[in-house]
């Protein structure tokens, strides 16, 4: 039996992954913060160096980037511990608001009133 992948979302998951990760190191720079080395998905959060104001910018830029905002909606939640967790609050995110489009883009159109 073979693997059947889902190229699409794996390219997604690399693309919010990758995002996550430039904007971190963008934000750390302009505050003057110096970064670990993010390949350890296990890393806390609170051990990134970023502190809650550095975290608020880069949450504010990843939902201009990528369009979405994970801690707006009515659910609420936890706060992610780790890098992983973060990263994969952005990618559920971004999938949701992709799938989303992706159904309103196929839509009937709403039928429309006829003048007379």
């Amino acid at each position: 039996m073979r693997n059947q992948w889902n190229f699409s979302e794996v390219n997604m998951q690399i693309s919010v992954r990758t995002t996550v990760l430039s904007e971190m190191g963008e934000v750390a720079a302009q505050n003057g913060k110096a970064l670990p080395p993010l390949t350890d998905d296990n890393i806390a959060l609170a051990h990134t160096g970023l502190d809650s104001l550095c975290l608020a910018v880069l949450v504010a830029r990843l939902e201009d980037r990528l369009g979405v905002d994970p801690f707006g909606s009515a659910e609420g939640g936890d706060f992610p511990v780790t890098l992983a967790d973060f990263v994969r609050l952005y990618e559920k995110a971004f999938s949701e608001s992709e799938a989303t489009r992706v159904s309103i883009r196929n839509a009937d159109p709403a039928p429309t009133r006829q003048s007379r």
